[in-house]
């Protein structure tokens, strides 16, 4: 019987932790990589031959804001142009689930002031055959793709859907209302989601805005509501929280991202470490901190943006390609 489903001989592995590259095999079982080194020819069910080809991990591009444009771009460029093989959605609070019918309008206006994605496209891409977010995973499984994909909950969507998206800017959520949104994320998740993610840097904070130039809703809930869906997740032991809590020389929450990995047991994603012209240093700081919470037991990491040079974020049609420091948690579930 054979010990490897596939054999990848004689490339040259690159497995992306700082070590020197190697030549080597790479077997492979049940899609995950069982061995690697000198594999004998005969101990796969198929052989490739890869020498003189690189063998490496994909990128998992963790924030990105792709829902909409997976319907007219199945790679997903640019990301697919830098090796990304899997493509998270859901950050910052944005994205297309769950919806009711009659919010489709307002959801395409809203990604349209936050993230620059053309309405027009919008309108005449997308079919608009979900409501829930285990629909829209539906959805999104049955698309053709060129890269993998997967989703946190964002919590605009997921606020409109249950309090409403101006009722939510004024009041905090019921008793009956969080836990509506607990079932919905526990449902979610049995879907395949990969946490809940959103923003909260305040009515002013953020220039990501709502569509009549007010904040979203998730940078002035109540913080509690995250709290309460921290419970989801720690009850579940799986699961990440995405958060944009800090922007240089404006709102800085750290404290809030150390509550959530605190109440949920998780792993926190801290958006966004980087470094400007008035705060050159800033990004040391942020690692002294991660460093700190890590010392104390919390599992707060930080996405960190790559370009090197500044960036309007107004009137591009392009995403700034993010990667991440995570070296202690898993993967991101695919689809």
């Amino acid at each position: 019987m054979a010990q490897y489903d596939v054999l990848l001989r004689g490339g040259t592995v690159v497995d992306g932790t700082g070590q020197e590259r190697v030549v080597a095999d790479v077997g492979i079982k049940d899609g995950i990589i069982a061995k690697i080194g000198r594999l004998s020819a005969d101990s796969a069910v198929r052989t490739i031959d890869v020498k003189g080809l690189i063998v490496a991990p994909g990128i998992i591009d963790v924030h990105t804001h792709y829902e909409a444009q997976l319907h007219w771009d199945p790679y997903l460029t640019p990301s697919g142009w830098h090796g990304t093989t899997t493509a998270v959605f859901g950050n910052c609070g944005h994205g297309l689930a769950p919806c009711k019918p009659e919010m489709r309008e307002r959801y395409m206006r809203m990604l349209e002031n936050t993230e620059q994605i053309q309405y027009g496209s919008m309108r005449k891409a997308l079919s608009w055959d979900w409501e829930t977010f285990p629909e829209f995973m539906a959805h999104l499984k049955a698309m053709p793709k060129g890269v993998n994909v997967a989703s946190f909950v964002p919590l605009n969507p997921l606020l409109s859907y249950v309090v409403g998206p101006d009722e939510a800017k004024t009041r905090p959520a019921t008793a009956a209302e969080r836990k509506r949104m607990r079932d919905l994320l526990n449902e979610a998740m049995d879907a395949g989601a990969s946490g809940f993610g959103f923003s909260y840097l305040g009515a002013k904070g953020n220039s990501h805005v709502d569509y009549d130039g007010t904040a979203m809703p998730c940078d002035v809930m109540a913080e509690e509501e995250a709290y309460n869906l921290c419970e989801v997740l720690r009850e579940r032991g799986e699961g990440l929280i995405q958060v944009l809590c800090e922007l240089p020389g404006g709102i800085v929450r750290r404290d809030l991202a150390e509550e959530l990995a605190r109440r949920s047991q998780r792993p926190v994603l801290h958006t966004v470490m980087m470094s400007v012209e008035g705060s050159p240093q800033i990004h040391r700081d942020i690692m002294r901190w991660l460093d700190d919470a890590a010392r104390r037991g919390l599992s707060v990491y930080s996405h960190a943006m790559t370009a090197r040079h500044w960036q309007e974020f107004v009137a591009i049609d392009y995403n700034v390609w993010m990667c991440t420091r995570i070296s202690e948690i898993s993967a991101a579930p695919r689809l």
